[in-house]
C-alpha cells in the first residue's frame, strides 16, 4: 500500500480510533525502510503521479510475527490483571 492508503486502512480496522496522520505516518515508514523490515516501490497511480508503496520485507514479516506474540502476551497479562488471576 502506499502512505495514504496505510492511514486510510488504519482508520478503517480500527474503526477510526486510530488516526495516523502524516506526520507521525511518514516518519515510521521510512525507519522501517531504513532499518530493513520494509521496503519501497514507485508504480504508477491510476491518475497523476507516481506512488511509493511500502511493502514488508522478509524480516519484516519475522518482526511483525514476533511483535504479534509479544502483544498478544501482555493483552494476556493485562487481562489477568483486570479480570482477576485464580492463581493468587
Amino acid at each position: 500500500m502506499y502512505g495514504f492508503q496505510i492511514a486510510k486502512e488504519i482508520r478503517r480496522r480500527s474503526g477510526g480510533a486510530l488516526d495516523f496522520k502524516e506526520g507521525l505516518l511518514y516518519p515510521l515508514l521510512h525507519q522501517l525502510a531504513r532499518d530493513g523490515l520494509a521496503e519501497t516501490k514507485w508504480r504508477p497511480a491510476e491518475r497523476g503521479s507516481e506512488r511509493k508503496y511500502y511493502f514488508l520485507t522478509r524480516r519484516g514479516r519475522k518482526e511483525a510475527r514476533r511483535l504479534r506474540a509479544r502483544w498478544a502476551d501482555f493483552t494476556q497479562a493485562v487481562n489477568h490483571v483486570i479480570e482477576g488471576d485464580s492463581h493468587g
